[in-house]
């Protein structure tokens, strides 16, 4: 006996359907009544074909009572009108029932978010949780509300069908179901094919949102080191990539649907040989062979469309259910079963240790004690982890060893809303959500009132600059507060730990990004928040980088290297600890003159004797990208709109190739459509001749209707093979048109819009927009196959004919009453995705502010109410448009009706026979089968908006760029600006006629308040946004003259607002010359005191960070960015707060650095710290959007005015230390 052990049984993976069971079950009742009224509509719809039946009968017969034939049409009538309307009740509950599912998904997908460790986010990017949340749930939609009912009616249908056929010939019954178990192999094989490649499927469209989100957030940072078109190549790949896929997934597919399709007409062949034969030998009547004839046609058809659907959206629904389920199951931060209350607010950490991940612990050991009511701060170099410390208390993440506690009780064990009422958080990297002020600071305390939110900004002392703001309080602030400056945002930040009025309050840096005029306001604001008049001062965290805001602290602790290194007073830490007293003389001191990083600066520089790369790719990427941007003539994409359907697909192909391509599926579909017709017409013939007795006649043409139904499936099958795979090429296409777009446009086009709507616009209009062919082989087989069944009809009966051909004029009318109600809707849909979407990133984005102050699912700002619209929208949109739906449905069948009203009428007065209209009734029935009125009139309006989508990036005027031969470029790196005026928006202007000359080869400092115009003054002359008025000019040539990448060439900008790539270190820093060697960019990181902390960490220079650096502290990201530029070595240097969030000694060090870069070059800094710019040669103030004093230091000292006042300010900030 063998002793090996057994193999474990693989466990079959749940269907997406039992996956989804909890949410189902919520909505039993809307799904059962679905299902229901489904059966229902299916039993009412034998009824026509019975009446058929009975009609041939009477026929036959030779009744003459006309009465009799007019009973006939009221049932027919009575059958179609409840059909209709009974399938319009159960597609409104099915679709009701599914939207309820998707908002409810969404908002327990947004509630786990909340419950997750924040490296959740670390290791899985933005666009890949978008696409879970947003994308994968709206693809619930199709498995509720189409999945179901379709399989419903597919079961129904042939269930009663089955039962009927048996009770009148058991042989036709199993001539006619013969073919189902062929059909459901035909379908199995197809599926087999494409199901390996379902979770691929999914991974790719997540990378595609990435890159997308990549693509657009990093837009800034892409054109200011002059990268568009390797950016665009990186891009380019990724969908490529999925187009090739998708292209594949297809082709697998095709022969196996193409064979389904073919196989649904199979039951004809078999049923009408059977029944010819049956017939000849007496054993049937005439009527019920017509009856088979009918119902086999409808099994068919409804078979081929059930198998189809369910095929295409089961393949969806496996891949987005477990996603949606993998991100439900996701582990959460444990919570206890019985909550403690903790008594007071000391925090204790305890031999605390904790790591990110497995390869380097960011914490080892940590233990020191904050009694209640005390203040602590935590000082350290960047990365040491101050801010991770600070992120443990209010349980971001969960320690690895030892603990954190609150009042004796470890915050583990603690409810979670309880221990965030207790925190306040006020974040070093702020980030506002869209909405306005008013909304962003009640975010502090959701139930509070505008009168409170108002009050809070008073204490904060932030209501005047509020209040001066164009819209006040009612202000948008745009993605992640983007229409706002950072010393705005962060004073926002402020007065929501103001309006929340927790016990505890953590503070990590700030006031970083504050200007010197109202940095000693705020913090004697947050003196007045620590220490409030009533009730007990608070218990206080702080991260600090400002070590004289420090000094009066009850504790200082000195994070080194993840460790609490030393505890104590300013005066014992200056005593006792090397590392305090370096930092203290780093942050007092300012920067030597000759400094041996210089010599760093120098190594760095020899990057640029290697080749120029401001383009970015090499010429086989370059070749990839398809179409050249300046060919003239080429882009017909703005006129789409206004181009047939057909030339609309032919605007989307790429080359001459894919035209010839569209073309020749054009052409088979025009071959195929009339062969959909004359297998009916054959039929027809062979029931003549069955009527006649003329039996070979029949066999004849039950021999033509196999070979018509050859022929046709032969004709399909080449159709698709072309036309299947090529619908993800036509969508790639698309998407790298507006790729290439976006990389031509002005960076104020991206300010003015939410990067989730160009997401969207990207990525689902892009989509549908490639669907273009099916809709014009949808009218082309709509068009030919009527007109073919039409002249048949009219070569029966001319009257009789025009009578069934009224129901396509009413039909059209009601198509276009639909498609008006379509029209009404689909807007405020259309509104609400975009909205959905945009609520859904900016969630994502803000996910450590939706942590930190408590809002769960009762109380997400702006969150549940766009989710809750974007559910209500597509109800409404579903219920505008079903009751035309129906009502077509039925004014289709009302020329069926009108048909044996006046063919009986006709019949029974001597004026037509019965066997020509026993065959024109049978060709009547198909009629309409190939006129999809309403689904071609939705997809033509979906469409039509789509296109609208896409002009707001493809009519979007490009940034003006000189012809080839008529640039210009600059002599000499001297920056002008003469009467230049500018706003963002028809607003408020942020720049009034400012005129400034900054020196080549020296530093000049633009400093003044906050939103007075300095960034904005570095966007301008980075080209980034153009004058209104006035002109920008460097070495003597407007930058309007210049290319924009031969500006960029010529510039190197640090932001305030700092983007990191998701990729390794090493990349980022490339990033500033793609051609530099390891040992260069090494260089350059040493320079900018960056090479140790890397060094350290687990994969040095090969670690990969998350997207925008969220894995690293705010000063080791600067830091890097800092490296980028000194890399890139151009002439120019844009410093925007550079070292705003940099430790005091390592900002000594990049101080120093910077200055021996800037000895051969034009450096143009903003900073808020008036000690960084004394030395600069120039310093301008800005104040208001105008240049309202210019000199150096000392001169403008001597002056009354702003910089005075400024200075004064700073030097009572300078001397302000936190009271307790």
């Amino acid at each position: 006996m063998s002793n090996k052990p057994k193999k474990p049984a693989k466990s079959k993976r749940p269907s997406p359907v039992k996956k989804l069971m909890p949410y189902l079950r919520r909505r039993k009742a809307p799904l059962i009544g679905s299902m229901l009224l489904s059966v229902l509509a299916s039993a009412l719809g034998l009824v026509p074909y019975a009446v058929v039946y009975l009609l041939c009968v009477h026929l036959l017969d030779g009744t003459e009572d006309s009465a009799v034939y007019a009973q006939l049409a009221g049932a027919a009538l009575i059958a179609v009108v409840l059909k209709g309307v009974f399938m319009m009740l159960s597609a409104n509950l099915a679709h009701k029932a599914a939207y309820d599912i998707i908002y409810e998904v969404r908002l327990d997908l947004a509630d786990k978010l909340t419950k997750l460790p924040l490296g959740y986010f670390d290791r899985n990017d933005i666009g890949s949780i978008k696409h879970t949340m947003n994308e994968d749930a709206e693809q619930l939609e199709e498995g509720v509300a189409h999945l179901i009912p379709d399989l419903t009616i597919a079961i129904a249908i042939p269930v009663l069908t089955f039962a009927l056929m048996l009770t009148l010939d058991w042989r036709l019954a199993l001539a006619s179901f013969a073919f189902i178990p062929i059909l459901s192999a035909a379908f199995s094989y197809a599926n087999s094919k494409i199901k390996p490649l379902a979770p691929l499927f999914a991974e790719f469209n997540a990378l595609v949102s990435s890159a997308l989100l990549r693509y657009v957030y990093g837009m800034k940072v892409i054109r200011a080191f002059a990268r568009s078109e390797s950016a665009y190549a990186e891009y380019s790949r990724i969908i490529r990539q999925s187009a090739e896929l998708g292209e594949r997934t297809e082709a697998q597919s095709v022969a196996g649907k193409s064979l389904a399709a073919g196989l649904s007409q199979m039951p004809l062949l078999v049923v009408v040989p059977v029944g010819i034969g049956l017939h000849a030998a007496g054993q049937i009547t005439l009527p019920l062979f017509i009856l088979f004839i009918l119902l086999t046609i409808g099994i068919g058809n409804t078979l081929l469309k059930a198998f189809r659907t369910s095929g295409q959206i089961s393949f969806r629904l496996a891949g987005v259910t477990r996603k949606v389920t993998g991100l439900l199951e996701q582990p959460e931060l444990p919570q206890p079963e019985r909550a403690l209350e903790p008594e007071g607010t000391a925090i204790v950490f305890d031999r605390v240790s904790f790591a990110y991940d497995d390869k380097r612990e960011a914490l080892k050991d940590v233990s020191f004690t904050v009694r209640e009511g005390t203040f602590t701060a935590l000082v350290g170099s960047s990365g040491a982890g101050k801010t991770t410390i600070a992120r443990l208390l209010p349980r971001f993440w969960d320690v690895t060893e030892g603990s954190v506690s609150i009042g004796g009780v470890d915050v583990r064990q603690m409810d979670g809303e309880a221990l965030m009422r207790m925190i306040s958080y006020v974040f070093q990297d702020v980030y506002l959500f869209q909405g306005t002020i008013m909304d962003n600071i009640r975010m502090g305390r959701p139930d509070a009132t505008d009168e409170e939110v108002i009050e809070a900004a008073r204490r904060a002392r932030c209501h005047d600059f509020i209040a001066a703001l164009p819209d006040g309080y009612r202000t948008v602030v745009g993605e992640g507060g983007g229409k706002l400056s950072g010393g705005q945002r962060q004073r926002i930040s402020i007065v929501r730990a103001f309006l929340k009025q927790a016990p505890i309050l953590i503070l990590d840096e700030a006031t970083a990004l504050i200007d010197p005029e109202n940095e000693a306001r705020i913090q004697d604001a947050i003196n007045e928040l620590i220490n409030p008049a009533e009730g007990k001062p608070k218990t206080v965290l702080m991260i600090a980088h400002r070590l004289h805001t420090v000094v009066h602290a009850d504790q200082i602790v000195v994070v080194e290297d993840g460790r609490a290194a030393a505890c104590g007073t300013h005066e014992q830490l200056l005593a006792s600890n090397e590392g305090y007293r370096k930092q203290w003389e780093a942050y007092t001191q300012l920067p030597e003159e000759g400094s041996v990083f210089a010599e760093d600066i120098a190594a760095a520089r020899e990057a640029s004797a290697a080749p120029s790369s401001a383009e970015g790719l090499p010429p086989t990427a370059a070749q990839a990208t398809g179409r050249k941007d300046d060919e003239p003539g080429e882009d017909l994409y703005p006129q789409l709109g206004s181009l047939p359907l057909m030339q609309k697909s032919f605007v989307l192909a790429e080359d001459e190739q894919d035209r010839k391509r569209l073309k020749k599926a054009y052409w088979r579909t025009l071959v195929e459509s009339p062969f959909i017709s004359l297998a009916p017409i054959f039929v027809a013939l062979a029931v003549a001749g069955m009527s006649a007795g003329e039996a070979d006649k029949a066999w004849l043409y039950a021999a033509a209707m196999g070979v018509g139904f050859l022929i046709q499936g032969l004709l399909y099958y080449r159709t698709n093979t072309v036309l299947f795979p090529f619908y993800s090429k036509l969508s790639s296409n698309v998407r790298l048109y507006l790729g290439r777009r976006l990389k031509s446009l002005p960076l104020g086009f991206f300010a003015g819009r939410e990067t989730a709507t160009l997401e969207t616009r990207i990525k689902q209009d892009a989509m549908m927009t490639g669907f273009l062919p099916a809709l014009v082989t949808m009218v082309i087989k709509g068009t030919i196959a009527p007109i073919v069944t039409l002249i048949a009809l009219l070569w029966i009966d001319w009257p009789l004919a025009l009578i069934a051909a009224a129901g396509i004029p009413l039909s059209l009318l009601v198509t276009m009453l639909a498609d008006r109600r379509f029209q009404q809707v689909m807007t405020r849909l259309q509104e609400a995705r975009d909205r959905a979407n945009a609520r859904i990133v900016d969630f994502i984005r803000g996910i450590s502010v939706v942590r930190a102050f408590g809002l769960a699912r009762s109380s997400l700002i702006g969150y549940k109410d766009t989710m809750d619209e974007y559910r209500r929208s597509s109800i409404a949109i579903n219920n505008g448009v079903s009751p035309y739906s129906a009502l077509n449905g039925i004014v289709f069948e009302l020329g069926f009706v009108a048909v044996i009203v006046a063919g009986g009428f006709r019949y029974a007065n001597g004026s037509l026979d019965g066997l020509s209209f026993i065959c024109f009734m049978m060709l009547a029935s198909v009629l309409y089968e190939p006129l999809p009125m309403i689904d071609y009139m939705a997809g033509r309006r979906m469409m039509h908006a789509t296109v609208h989508n896409l002009n707001e990036i493809v009519l979007e005027d490009d940034l003006s760029q000189p012809k080839a031969g008529e640039e210009r470029l600059p002599q000499g790196h001297e920056i002008e600006l003469r009467g230049v005026s500018f706003g963002y928006d028809s607003g408020k202007p942020v720049l009034k006629g400012v005129d400034l000359t900054i020196p080549a080869k020296g530093v000049t400092a633009l400093v003044g308040p906050s939103g007075g115009g300095k960034t904005t003054t570095l966007n301008l002359i980075a080209r980034f946004w153009d004058a209104a008025e006035g002109s920008v000019s460097v070495g003597g040539v407007d930058v309007r003259e210049m290319r924009h990448d031969t500006l960029m060439t010529q510039v190197s900008f640090v932001f305030q607002d700092v983007y990191l790539f998701p990729d390794s270190i090493l990349a980022n820093i490339k990033y500033g010359n793609p051609e530099a060697t390891t040992e260069q960019v090494v260089a350059a990181a040493k320079a900018a005191r960056c090479h140790e902390f890397i060094m350290e960490l687990p994969d040095g220079y090969d670690t990969r960070i998350s997207e925008g650096g969220g894995t690293l502290s705010g000063g080791q990201r600067q830091r890097i960015s800092i490296a980028r530029a000194i890399l890139k070595d151009a002439p120019i240097v844009l410093l925007d707060e550079a070292t705003a969030s940099v430790d005091p000694e390592n900002e000594r060090h990049i101080r120093e650095a910077l200055q021996a870069l800037a000895a051969d070059k034009t450096v143009v800094m903003v900073a808020h710290r008036l000690h960084t710019i004394r030395q600069a040669d120039l310093i301008a103030v800005m104040q208001d959007g105008q240049v309202v004093q210019i000199g150096k230091h000392e001169e403008l000292l001597a002056q009354e005015g702003v910089y005075r006042t400024f200075w004064e300010e700073r030097s009572r900030a300078e001397r302000w230390q936190v009271q307790h």
